[in-house]
């Protein structure tokens, strides 16, 4: 039984099933973490781009791999300390830790308040991502987005970065096999 015929079983309209299908076999699957502003502290070009003055140097646990985002900021950390109890004792969020947040401490380190849309976005069009891995083992969630595109296009990966296998298998995998190219 082929897929069309399978999702229409399930009650889903032809036109759905084939939105389905499409997306199942072009689409590709990829994730940032902890989110996108992470990135950004890889680069302190793009952080001057987002308001950062200069001479403000941000202060990290890992001051390679963004994507292990936590600060050690010894002027913010308090401010966490207070956060991290409210989200624990209001919302029972016991994991929660404010100073892996990228996007609240980089508010922090504005002198005015933060906007994806205003700031964000010229930061990121203005990110030397080359430059956001330090070493071949940073940024593997991202490395693996950089390897699938360039994959797809046939072109070099414009950055020296690990994949995540979770997110790109290894070259051997047959991709003609996979439900999404990179998983």
């Amino acid at each position: 039984m082929n897929n069309a015929i399978q999702l229409k079983a399930k009650g889903i309209s032809a036109e759905e099933a084939r939105i389905r299908i499409v997306i199942r076999d072009k689409c590709s699957f990829h994730l940032l973490k902890p989110m996108v502003e992470a990135y950004l502290f890889g680069d302190v070009t793009a952080l001057r781009l987002v308001g950062v003055p200069i001479g403000v140097n941000p202060h990290l646990v890992h001051q390679s791999d963004v994507e292990e985002f936590e600060t050690n900021d010894p002027k913010w950390l308090p401010i966490c300390h207070k956060e991290n109890a409210i989200q624990q004792n209001n919302h029972n969020k016991t994991w929660w830790l404010h100073e892996r947040h990228p996007k609240a401490y980089l508010d922090y380190l504005l002198p005015k308040d933060y906007s994806e849309t205003t700031h964000g976005s010229q930061a990121l069009s203005g990110l030397n991502w080359p430059q956001v891995p330090k070493c071949q083992r940073d940024i593997p969630i991202f490395g693996s987005l950089f390897e699938d595109v360039a994959n797809w296009f046939n072109i070099p990966n414009p950055i020296s970065s690990a994949t995540h296998p979770d997110f790109y298998p290894a070259r051997t995998v047959n991709r003609n096999n996979l439900l999404l190219r990179n998983m």
